[in-house]
């Protein structure tokens, strides 16, 4: 995934699963480790992706294909709507 978002998107994505949109410069201001988790739906390819801003965590169906992850992920990051904490 890291080769296919540019920099505005790895923003976006930060916001989705964070809330703020850039990473902290000081190690001591790390709340939460970022956590990626599984989640089992009937149909993984139809659904989203679900983030946990508070927890530094978002929740992955498991998709089929790398492809479908990076299509879901993308639709997901730029329709939420977005706050930034930081």
């Amino acid at each position: 995934m890291e080769n296919k978002f540019d920099n505005e998107l790895r923003q976006k994505y930060l916001q989705f699963v964070w809330g703020r949109s850039r990473l902290p410069t000081d190690e001591n201001k790390w709340e939460h480790p970022m956590k990626i988790t599984c989640m089992n739906r009937p149909d993984p390819d139809r659904t989203l992706p679900v983030s946990h801003t508070c927890f530094f965590q978002l929740d992955l169906p498991e998709y089929t294909n790398a492809q479908t992850l990076y299509e879901r992920l993308k639709v997901a990051i730029e329709s939420c709507s977005v706050f930034d904490m930081g």
